[in-house]
């Protein structure tokens, strides 16, 4: 999804306002004459997120971005970040992207499936992955090389896409014990898009429930279980309320846009500006990734220590699970195709293609290794835009 207008070491792991028309025409207008003024003129980029600043993506990869490109372009060129939705929830950002009022934002295509439904599309099929590093590479070399139906999408929406980030893989964290096909019948799972589909399959009852609103989801029985990475203890709070660990290691976010720009800024920088931003894309990849994966292990370490109970899903449950896995390319495909999505087909195959290239790459890097696997993102996808 980057369509160019124009053209280091590994990190130490340690709905909300919308602006008004007035203030979005004046941001506008700020923009273009730092942008014509001739010159190497200094620039802020505004950056939206409706995430925290102590969430994985942020704390490890996009901060420590902020700052390297401040240093790589002589601090010419500085971000200024807005988290926690100060400046538009998640299902504005696209919006305000587009029309300039700000620079940049995380943007989440599922919720903004009727303005990117091809990306969209290749994001529901997170219940197919259970790698995230392969799954979130895959979706990055599909998304800016391999999709041209995404680029075009990009395009009439006015933004280029840097890089696409995403979570680690989900866990069942309960207030009950669930590891048999049998124990799973029945159970309230927050579990969304083709996550909630697989566990309804299973037998599970799927709830729509907001991310934030997990605890008190728990704390009212409104679900028994939460779908989601083990971060999510810590992130949200639910380790005041899960007791229970299961083990999937099934399912993973990996098509949220954690770096883009809108065309006009983009077009306004100068060509040594703008590969800085390309150049910095596969370490803004590989140290959200294994940051996550970090914080996963951590939280779920400290949730263990007090007393939360880790368990092993049964072969019978593993088995149902990896059958309907194997099922998610064709399922989401059909129901996408009869939705009328461009280009699906060939964009879920592109998909399949890659992360199977990708399981065997990082198979190859081993466990750790954030080194390789960001110039694994260079060399086979981030050097060819």
């Amino acid at each position: 999804m980057c369509g160019r207008a124009g053209d280091e070491s590994a990190q130490n792991w340690e709905e909300p306002m919308k602006l008004n028309t007035t203030f979005a025409k004046v941001l506008a207008l700020g923009a273009t004459l730092a942008l014509t003024g001739g010159g190497a003129m200094a620039k802020e980029i505004t950056y939206v997120t409706y995430i925290t600043p102590t969430h994985p993506i942020m704390k490890y990869a996009y901060y420590p971005y902020v700052e390297r490109i401040k240093e790589q372009t002589d601090g010419e060129i500085t971000i200024e970040v807005y988290t926690g939705g100060s400046l538009g929830g998640s299902k504005e950002l696209l919006p305000n992207v587009r029309a300039g009022v700000v620079d940049s934002a995380t943007l989440v295509p599922i919720y903004t499936s009727a303005d990117l439904p091809t990306l969209s599309a290749i994001g529901g099929l997170m219940a197919a992955v259970s790698d995230p590093r392969a799954g979130l590479a895959a979706a990055n070399e599909v998304a800016m090389l391999r999709c041209p139906e995404c680029l075009e999408q990009a395009d009439k929406n006015n933004f280029i896409s840097l890089a696409l980030g995403g979570g680690g893989p989900y866990a069942l964290m309960c207030t009950k014990p669930v590891v048999t096909l049998e124990d799973l019948k029945g159970v309230k799972i927050r579990a969304t898009s083709s996550v909630g589909n697989v566990f309804a399959q299973l037998g599970g009852t799927p709830v729509a429930v907001g991310a934030g609103e997990t605890y008190e989801a728990l704390q009212r029985g409104q679900v028994d279980c939460v779908a989601g990475p083990t971060s999510w203890m810590e992130s949200f709070n639910l380790k005041e309320m899960v007791k229970y660990v299961t083990d999937l290691k099934f399912g993973v976010a990996f098509s949220t846009i954690i770096s883009d720009m809108n065309t006009s800024v983009w077009k306004g920088l100068t060509e040594q500006q703008r590969q800085v931003f390309i150049d910095n894309s596969a370490k803004l990849v590989a140290d959200q990734t294994y940051g996550y994966m970090h914080d996963d292990q951590t939280v779920l370490e400290a949730g263990l220590a007090d007393g939360i109970e880790l368990l092993k899903p049964s072969d019978d449950l593993l088995a149902a699970l990896k059958t309907l896995q194997q099922g998610e390319f064709t399922r989401v495909t059909e129901m996408e195709m009869e939705r009328g999505t461009p280009g699906v087909e060939a964009a879920i195959e592109a998909y399949r293609v890659a992360y199977d290239k990708w399981l065997g790459i990082v198979e190859e890097i081993g466990e750790g290794n954030p080194e390789a696997y960001e110039k694994a993102l260079q060399d086979e996808i981030f050097s060819k835009l």
